[in-house]
């Protein structure tokens, strides 16, 4: 839990209700109006970093993403005496998804638009919050280490069957989310619209296509189809696809198709780094379960199959907007 020490330095009350969503921090609500944080230091190897690049991005997208709640002195975090690293933001009255509803698709697609849109004037110094992170090369190396020790799954074969065919996507560089998850969008529990967007501990300079790729990814992720001519999940895309690039604005011609490839290039890497994650004892995604991330994994590499299939059906989306 949180330790008094780190309550006292923001006046907080002792009332605490710990919240299970997400797969990497410890995040508590605490009384009714914050959100208290510990930064996970087997993810991130130097959290401070996390909190500055925060800081850094702050002022370009205050109006989109949480206020910084401070500390009685006026810091953005705490490390207590353990050296775990502490924060606070305040708590919003939201709604957020799992499966987010059709309704919803372009207003999710607008909502990062905009977002990387207000980023791309953004040069301000950010320090690697996970080195290599989105580095197909990094993640391959690091699962064959797993592989080393003699562990051979199905799925490792199914990575070298297509790692030959799997393109670079990668278009011109600016300040991204580096995580344009459906779940980090918080939306108004009463109107369509998004309230805040969330976990910015990967901002990053990096493709935006990245980002693009995410949202496309978790929109779909853990849905069926009948397929891949399914008018609800083309629709879905095609929503998706209008609120980003409506948002976000015009695109080099020569860049939709590294955009097009996004959504499956991004579920392959994160395939790929569930399964690693699955060989290494689940060491960095969180599990409530023994195989937990090896079926993420297989999900993952399904809906690389599934976007492989689409890249055309894409293109002619991102072109038609």
């Amino acid at each position: 839990m949180i330790p008094e020490a780190v309550l006292t330095r923001w006046d907080l009350p002792s009332t605490i209700e710990e919240l299970g969503f997400g797969k990497i921090n410890d995040t508590y609500k605490v009384g009714d109006n914050v959100i208290v944080q510990r930064i996970n230091p087997k993810v991130f190897v130097n959290p401070i970093d996390v909190v500055a690049n925060y800081r850094q991005v702050f002022p370009y997208i205050c109006d989109l993403v949480p206020d910084i709640v401070q500390t009685k002195d006026g810091q953005d975090s705490v490390v207590d005496a353990d050296g775990s690293v502490w924060r606070v933001f305040p708590y919003y009255g939201s709604r957020s998804f799992r499966q987010l509803p059709d309704s919803l698709c372009q207003i999710a697609g607008e909502s990062y638009g905009q977002f990387l849109k207000r980023l791309k004037d953004c040069h301000v110094e950010l320090r690697p919050s996970i080195p290599g992170f989105h580095r197909l090369d990094s993640y391959i190396e690091k699962l064959n280490e797993q592989r080393r020790s003699g562990v051979q799954l199905g799925e490792c074969v199914y990575v070298d069957q297509v790692l030959d065919g799997i393109q670079d996507v990668s278009v011109s560089a600016q300040v991204i989310h580096g995580d344009c998850k459906i779940g980090n969008l918080l939306f108004d529990p009463l109107r369509p619209r998004v309230l805040k967007i969330v976990d910015l501990d990967t901002v990053m300079y990096g493709s935006p296509s990245w980002d693009f790729g995410d949202l496309v990814r978790s929109s779909i992720s853990g849905m069926k189809f009948d397929s891949d001519d399914d008018a609800r999940l083309r629709a879905r895309v095609h929503e998706l696809c209008r609120g980003f690039f409506g948002a976000y604005g015009p695109r080099d011609q020569s860049a939709v198709t590294r955009f097009a490839s996004a959504p499956a290039y991004m579920s392959f890497m994160l395939g790929v780094r569930y399964l690693t994650d699955h060989l290494a004892g689940d060491v960095y995604f969180k599990v409530d379960r023994p195989g937990a991330n090896l079926l993420r994994a297989r999900q993952q590499f399904s809906l690389h199959r599934l976007f492989t299939r689409l890249h055309d059906k894409l293109a002619e989306f991102i072109v038609s907007i």
